[in-house]
């Protein structure tokens, strides 16, 4: 789970520190990154414009709401 962007500082290495753990964890297997918002310069977003990334990794934003509680769960078990 993460939250909003880092932005005070050093933001970017910051937000690739989630995107970088992130990436090791989802060797492992599934995993699904949910959040607040996808936002530029959030991790959400920074998955989401990696190719590899998102193929290997669940991106939800919304997460605070009924919906995205729901979809990160339903992505939680989506089978392979």
């Amino acid at each position: 789970m993460t939250g909003a962007p880092y932005v005070k500082r050093n933001p970017t290495e910051r937000n690739a520190a989630v995107v970088t753990l992130a990436a090791q964890i989802a060797t492992t297997g599934r995993i699904v990154l949910a959040g607040t918002v996808s936002a530029d310069g959030s991790a959400i977003g920074a998955v989401r414009g990696y190719q590899a990334l998102k193929a290997q990794i669940s991106t939800i934003d919304g997460v605070a709401g009924t919906q995205g509680q729901v979809v990160t769960a339903l992505a939680l078990v989506e089978p392979d």
